[in-house]
């Protein structure tokens, strides 16, 4: 018996450990596994000491089943006496086997058992996991949801020594709890701005990602509110919400926050860092750069862009592509395909009032629902089908989108020749339909050119957000607008660029887009070179630098001239408009700035052969504390490209949010 017993308890508790192994993501069950089974074989293996003094009568079996029973309940406080065990001992070596095996079960049932009690006291277990020591960096997340849960495990893949946090977690579905606690999480009821800091830990990581963004407002206000001016913390927040009124005040509360004295020269960083991300301009952004428009430009240089869906992501395609299709020598154009082709139009031209045809865009809105042949008729009647270069499929169902992709392919290869088609993006918001069409239908796709993309898997993962190539490249951007590309990380210039980066959208948003046009600037400068391209890049390198490096230079005058279109495009994408110089003399007396960003105002929205005349006005006024060179930042930017990726290089490994 003593054979069968043993063999017993210890396939039990094997199989309590596999089960435990299977359910590692959830403490409670696992534990609860763990224990039962450790508690069962415990039963199982003090049956032969009670059995050996059973008289053999059924009252003296129910006795010692009663009393083995009671023996292993007791293990779970520690009181169980293993005195009973000893005459086992005289069994020779398989006795004391069988002894050493049941101590290891009795010491480890107490410890099970108490784990088992606070895992059923609310979040307990997560909070002693939350203070005990940590060697990198705490994340905390406002909630756990798809999007954080992505974002998490791209962090965790990273760097292993993260701690990620997700806060509210106390009604969240059981399936992410799980995926959660498979890279290791900490859910805590709480919300994050309730959070107790710990001591000793300097810094703390925030990730609004409710897809309520006014949730993520409000939770930013209450950490800036909460955290703002402790000076032992530094509390970097990243807010996933567009850029608006709410935003802007938020920015401003935090630049007051231990911000140095204007007559001070000094330095004071702030401890509370904040960032917006907006998930459909960072998806147009990276789709512009990773897929350039002059890469689709025909033969006589025309970019002609189809944009089928003007909802929020069609709406953030259209501007984008306006300021990243200004390319010298190009012609662009834009032509939109909506059901409520008016109200956009109307929408887009409050929000960017001077992108149209009088300041030179070509952008033309058409009511018409791509479900039906009209739209083939129109597209064919107005010249699209035949010269469109590129097509964006931007509706908000993801089927529909690529129905019509499928259908306008077809559309194109009636009106040109085969294998001239355009390329066409369209989105898909389910990364698992991507997948599982991408790899059925991979050769079916590669022949129509379509190119499935902006899923959410893809948008939240780890290189599209956090200390991303452009991330970098437009930091680079930065500090050489505010002369600081080259300073010593530790001087004042250099801190004091970075954190007006960090704290500011407009200063991200503007040199963010710099950088997505740096390739556009060398694919000019390429083609100025023509048949005198060198071999290597470094070759490439002391070319551009010695040639653009000199302001009278031919190319010089080219790129920062194109660089200046791009500019006026972008700030137009943002609602600013050009001024004249009476109004531009009132702000100036209060901003002493050449732009007014309540009025989205700025005098150097002009062409590049005004702004001269635009900077001896504004130097006129003798308001700003030095004179304006309203064209070199446009002469700089261009001939430190080759240095701003050598600084982004360089970041790579380290975040300049620290």
């Amino acid at each position: 018996m003593l054979y069968i017993c043993f063999a017993a308890g210890l396939a039990i508790l094997g199989s309590g450990v596999y089960f435990a192994y299977k359910k590692r993501y959830n403490t409670q069950e696992w534990i609860s596994a763990i224990t039962f089974a450790a508690l069962l074989a415990v039963f199982i293996m003090i049956l032969p000491t009670p059995w050996k003094n059973s008289d053999g009568s059924p009252i003296g079996w129910l006795y010692n089943l009663i009393s083995a029973l009671q023996y292993s309940l007791k293990s779970l406080s520690g009181r169980q006496g293993l005195e009973q065990l000893n005459y086992l001992k005289d069994s020779g070596v398989f006795g004391y086997i069988y002894v050493f095996v049941n101590y290891i079960i009795y010491l480890i049932i107490p410890i099970l058992g108490t784990g088992l009690i606070i895992s059923f006291v609310g979040d307990t277990l997560a909070k002693i996991r939350y203070f005990l020591p940590v060697f990198g960096n705490i994340v905390v997340f406002s909630e756990l949801n798809e999007n954080s849960y992505l974002i998490a495990k791209g962090l965790r893949d990273s760097d292993k020594r993260y701690k990620i946090v997700f806060c509210g977690t106390k009604k969240t579905d059981v399936k992410l709890l799980e995926k959660a606690r498979s890279i290791r999480a900490v859910n805590l009821y709480k919300r994050c701005e309730e959070m107790r800091l710990k001591s000793g830990h300097d810094r703390y990581e925030f990730y609004l990602v409710s897809e309520n963004e006014d949730k993520n407002t409000q939770t930013a206000r209450a950490l800036i509110s909460k955290y703002g001016g402790i000076k032992d913390k530094s509390i970097y927040i990243k807010a996933f919400v567009n850029k608006g009124p709410e935003t802007e005040l938020l920015e401003r509360v935090v630049y007051s926050i231990y911000h140095p004295d204007p007559n001070n020269t000094g330095y004071i960083e702030q401890n509370i860092n904040l960032s917006f991300i907006d998930k459909t301009e960072l998806f147009c952004n990276n789709l512009v750069y990773e897929h350039p428009l002059y890469e689709t430009a025909d033969d006589g240089k025309n970019v002609s862009v189809m944009i089928v869906g003007c909802g929020e992501t069609g709406m953030t395609m259209l501007k984008t592509v306006l300021w990243s299709g200004q390319i010298y020598g190009h012609r662009l154009k834009v032509r939109v395909y909506d059901k409520n082709a008016d109200r956009c139009r109307a929408v887009f031209e409050k929000k960017c009032p001077e992108l149209d045809k009088a300041h030179g865009y070509d952008v033309k809105f058409y009511s018409v629902d791509a479900e039906t042949s009209d739209f083939e008729r129109l597209i064919t009647s107005n010249g699209q089908a035949e010269s469109a270069t590129v097509a964006y499929v931007f509706t908000g169902d993801e089927d529909f989108n690529i129905n019509t992709s499928v259908f306008l392919y077809g559309i194109f290869r009636k009106n040109r020749d085969f294998g001239k088609t355009p390329p066409i993006y369209t989105w898909t918001r389910s990364g698992e339909k991507l997948a599982n069409f991408s790899s059925q239908n991979k050769e079916y796709l590669e022949k129509r050119n379509i190119i499935l993309t902006g899923n959410i898997e893809s948008i939240y993962e780890k290189k599209m957000i956090f200390l991303t190539e452009l991330e970098r490249l437009a930091l680079g951007a930065h500090l050489c607008y505010n002369g600081a590309l080259g300073e010593n990380e530790n001087t004042d210039r250099y801190k004091q660029a970075r954190q007006s980066f960090v704290n500011t959208e407009y200063n991200r948003r503007s040199s963010m887009a710099a950088a997505i046009h740096f390739r556009t600037k060398l694919y000019i400068f390429n083609m100025w070179l023509k048949e005198n391209m060198p071999d290597s890049k470094e070759g490439l390198r002391d070319i551009f630098e010695r040639t653009v490096g000199d302001k009278n230079s031919e190319i010089a005058v080219i790129l920062a001239e194109n660089e200046h279109e791009r500019w006026n495009a972008f700030m137009r994408s943002e609602g600013y408009s050009s001024t004249d110089t009476e109004t531009a003399q009132k702000y100036g007396r209060d901003t002493k700035k050449d732009r007014d960003d309540y009025s989205k105002l700025h005098m150097c929205i002009t062409d590049w052969d005004s702004l001269d005349e635009a900077e001896n006005k504004f130097n006129a006024f003798g308001y700003a504390k030095e004179k304006k060179d309203f064209k070199k930042s446009d002469f700089d930017i261009c001939s430190n490209i080759f240095k701003i990726e050598d600084y982004a290089e360089k970041m790579k490994e380290v975040s300049f949010y620290v």
